[in-house]
């Protein structure tokens, strides 16, 4: 079923899409770090801050089996290369955290979780909701948490007597409780957090991407300890993960 995600309220029957967002950038020292464990490990940055993300969900909710959705380019299918426009599938990348195995470990489960994923990207959402048959109405609250790493965020363009630079505007549509974006690049990883207003206060979704960096940081700083040891916020919300 959906993550069981400690929100401030239960959103009505009807969801209103209304949303916000937060974003931190960390520091040099831990973009560094969860680079280098990205070379160790033969993975990607997007995979060693998805083991986070899976580990924090697993401290967040008190559970091992832990499922986001993440979105893909969808241009495998040769009718589909040539033509302009917009070609997304989502994904649910499923990990099981193991508490009392070392991070480094969960970080070989992400990156297998994510290569099977993308080698199936082509099954469509609506066929893999049919087959899990989650306990919901709709396949969008089976998963309720999202992550994606996003590119080229700027565009630069000379004209004549003018530098134009052109930035996307911030899409405050809520179609996830939480969703965890990333940038990596020359000025280093930000993380920008969407979050929905009707269930998630302000406070909350900056307490726990906060809560997140400070995890992230530590387990690409000292990959060998396990994932109960790794440094979580100790609010009554975070709870230590259950087996099942």
């Amino acid at each position: 079923g959906p993550l069981a995600l400690p929100v401030d309220r239960q959103p009505g029957a009807t969801r209103t899409l209304h949303g916000a967002r937060v974003s931190v950038r960390l520091p040099d020292t831990a973009a560094a770090d969860i680079r280098r464990l990205a070379r160790d490990a033969q993975a990607t940055v997007f995979t060693v801050l998805l083991a986070a993300l899976d580990a924090w969900l697993s401290r967040l909710t008190g559970e091992t089996d832990v499922v986001v959705a993440v979105p893909v380019a969808h241009r495998q299918r040769p009718e589909t290369r040539a033509l302009l426009g917009l070609f997304l599938n989502t994904v649910a990348l499923r990990v099981r955290v193991a508490p009392t195995l070392p991070f480094r470990a969960l970080v070989d489960a992400a990156r297998t979780a994510a290569l099977d994923a993308v080698a199936h990207q082509d099954v469509p959402f609506e066929r893999v909701v049919d087959a899990v048959k989650p306990p919901v109405k709709r396949g969008d609250e089976w998963l309720r948490v999202k992550f994606a790493q996003q590119f080229d965020a700027r565009h630069d363009s000379v004209l004549p007597g003018a530098t134009a630079v052109a930035t996307p505007g911030p899409d405050l549509a809520a179609r996830f409780d939480f969703a965890l974006d990333f940038t990596d690049d020359a000025h280093g990883i930000e993380l920008v957090a969407a979050y929905a207003t009707d269930c998630i206060d302000a406070g909350t979704a900056r307490a726990w991407l906060d809560s997140y960096a400070a995890l992230v940081a530590a387990a690409a700083h000292e990959p060998h300890r396990t994932t109960a040891a790794l440094p979580c916020d100790a609010s009554p919300a975070l709870r230590q993960p259950r087996d099942g």
